[in-house]
């Protein structure tokens, strides 16, 4: 990326925040969130409001000089929901600068400075695309496991989840594992999907790995003895259910913590609606974004988009880095449907 400043002086907050909100990101990466979650930017980290379920009344007959029918109204469920920050950190801290200091001994102070302005804006990148990360599992997990968890900055495997209030209704667990041989993951896959088209309507297809796509593959209908490949098999559900269908292989992985996590499990499918949303990203400002007295030169700073801040302490020895996010996914109750099959793998 090429930066516009030159001196350690004018790498500001804003100045920080303009790389962080401008940050490439990588091409083999694959980051579905846009399309499953669409951003909905809001005013406030803490969210109230109302999700009205979708009814078809009807009203009556009724006798002469009687009164009518009450026909039932929309029902509206409220729901609130604070969203906590997501914040990345990193820092140069005594001895990593002094060895800077050492190395650059010929260059002097002109040298060090020159390598703070290269490698601070360098480190906030790679903050910022943490977080998107970061985003981007939080968007999975809302989705298939209808829960919001805080994880322990020093320790992820302790965890707070916050349930969304229709997990139990929208998310279906498999008394039998399909992969078990006393049942038909097809068969198990066909109830499934036909459920879930009555629930949330017409759908682009299912949400997958490819190891269980294997396990509904293996159980599938046959030609003359022959294993429909893929397009054939998409065919046939095409016919039975009638409209259009797909598999969506998710092979999209993170790496928190040096350990390699695939976003989407491989016991979990679910089912995309019609147009690819299940749901909206709020975002809300970043009340650090900008700084009033700093000004930078023709930046469009989205205050609802990732905030960076530099700060130093300990006679300037000590420069931390940190990059904020206020946003959090928020499934749509009507348009999620998923199973968690018992596949594992």
């Amino acid at each position: 990326m090429e930066m516009w400043f030159d001196t350690i002086e004018e790498i500001s907050n804003p100045a920080l925040t303009v790389e962080a909100q401008t940050v490439p990101l990588p091409q083999q990466e694959t980051f579905l969130q846009d399309d499953l979650m669409p951003r909905d930017d809001v005013d406030d980290t803490e969210i109230r409001g109302a999700t009205v379920r979708a009814i078809r009344p009807t009203s009556g007959r009724r006798e002469w000089n009687a009164p009518g029918v009450t026909v039932e109204k929309p029902v509206a469920e409220t729901f609130q929901m604070n969203i906590l920050p997501i914040e990345g950190r990193d820092q140069i801290d005594e001895q990593e600068y002094d060895k800077l200091q050492r190395a650059t001994l010929r260059g002097g102070e002109k040298r060090l400075r020159e390598l703070l302005v290269a490698d601070i804006p360098s480190r906030v990148r790679h903050i910022a695309l943490a977080n998107i990360r970061t985003l981007e599992q939080d968007t999975y997990i809302s989705w298939l496991y209808g829960e919001i968890r805080q994880f322990n900055p020093q320790n992820r495997a302790q965890t707070i989840a916050a349930e969304f209030p229709w997990k139990d209704e929208r998310i279906q667990t498999a008394g039998t594992a399909w992969n078990d041989g006393t049942v038909n993951a097809y068969n198990e896959f066909m109830a499934f999907l036909k459920e879930g088209q009555e629930e949330i309507g017409a759908i682009d297809g299912v949400m997958l790995r490819a190891a269980l796509l294997a396990v509904i593959r293996a159980d599938a209908p046959t030609v003359n003895g022959k294993a429909l490949n893929l397009v054939e098999l998409e065919a046939e559900i095409q016919a039975e259910i009638g409209q259009e269908f797909t598999f969506i292989v998710n092979r999209a992985w993170i790496e928190p913590r040096g350990v390699k996590t695939f976003l989407f499990p491989v016991s979990r499918v679910a089912l995309v609606p019609a147009g690819g949303a299940v749901g909206r990203r709020l975002f809300a400002p970043v009340g650090r974004a900008i700084d009033a007295d700093l000004a930078v030169p023709d930046a469009e700073i989205d205050v609802r988009g990732q905030g960076a801040f530099r700060e130093t302490s300990n006679g300037g020895r000590h420069w931390a880095m940190q990059v904020q996010l206020n946003a959090a996914p928020y499934p749509d109750k009507n348009l999620v449907w998923v199973a968690d099959t018992g596949v594992n793998g």
